[in-house]
């Protein structure tokens, strides 16, 4: 009897079904076996391209070069230096072929946290013809620290004649060695060499912090002589006592000397 009542009552279902709503599938009986849902997209950030910052021709027969020429090129990013090699680099000039430099330095800062400057030494320009290198370029495998390719590369000459300019900042931590004592060092990468730095050129270069008025270094670090080999390179690290973020610094014109003896570039440039 009870099953000829439920086979009589099939009619009742739709209205049951429409009384009580949709009836959710209990998870454990979802149905199985159709496609995975899709992953999330991975983001994945792109490699910053590396740069060359300066290239400078900083000597022409110097006499400390074997009476050679001497290309300075500074990079953003420090150099891998078992990599380097002076088959690397072309350098051109107008009218001409590339010429290839007859040997390749970390030069002239060689620290172990300074290596983002190469010199290039052959004979790369004819002093009596008046033809100096127009541009560098990276043609041949060559690698940053943390294994990005620096080939492909390139960057216009500056000339002879130019003096050394700032071309790169990076604030750094006092600490044992480097700033001793102080709050603050902001490290300053040069297009060349620079000579004749003095404790009284002190008062030519100037860090603005917050709002307040610019106010001098307290000393000149990693470019003396008590550093020996370190003492004449293309870093001067600026020593600051007070402990707000510095937002700019500013060089005087003349302030240093390359080792040609052009004077120094004025700077006016915000501390990345």
């Amino acid at each position: 009897m009870r099953a000829w009542v439920l086979s009589r009552s099939w009619w009742l279902l739709p209205m049951l079904v429409a009384a009580c709503g949709p009836v959710a599938t209990p998870p454990s009986q979802a149905p199985t076996g159709g496609p995975p849902a899709p992953e999330p997209p991975v983001s994945v950030a792109t490699p910053v391209q590396p740069r060359i910052l300066s290239a400078h021709l900083a000597r022409i027969d110097d006499p400390e070069l074997g009476g050679k020429d001497g290309l300075v090129v500074v990079l953003d990013a420090e150099l891998d230096a078992a990599s380097l090699q002076a088959r690397a680099f072309a350098i051109m000039q107008a009218d001409r072929e590339p010429a290839a430099p007859e040997r390749a330095t970390l030069a002239p800062a060689s620290e172990g946290d300074e290596n983002r400057t190469v010199m290039l030494v052959g004979e790369l320009a004819d002093e009596a013809a008046g033809a100096e290198p127009t541009h560098v370029a990276i043609i041949g495998p060559l690698w940053t620290e943390d294994g990005r390719s620096l080939k492909g590369l390139g960057s216009p000459v500056e000339p002879f004649s130019r003096g050394p300019r700032v071309v790169a900042t990076e604030l750094l931590a006092a600490g044992s060695g480097r700033c001793e004592g102080t709050a603050r060092v902001l490290r300053t990468y040069w297009s060349d060499e620079l000579r004749g730095v003095e404790p009284e050129d002190l008062a030519r270069v100037r860090i603005v912090a917050g709002d307040g008025a610019p106010v001098s270094p307290v000393r000149f670090d990693d470019h003396a002589l008590e550093h020996a080999e370190a003492g004449q390179d293309n870093v001067l690290d600026l020593c600051i006592a007070e402990p707000t973020p510095p937002r700019r610094v500013q060089i005087d014109a003349g302030a240093f000397r390359g080792p040609a003896g052009h004077e120094s570039v004025a700077a006016d440039l915000p501390v990345e």
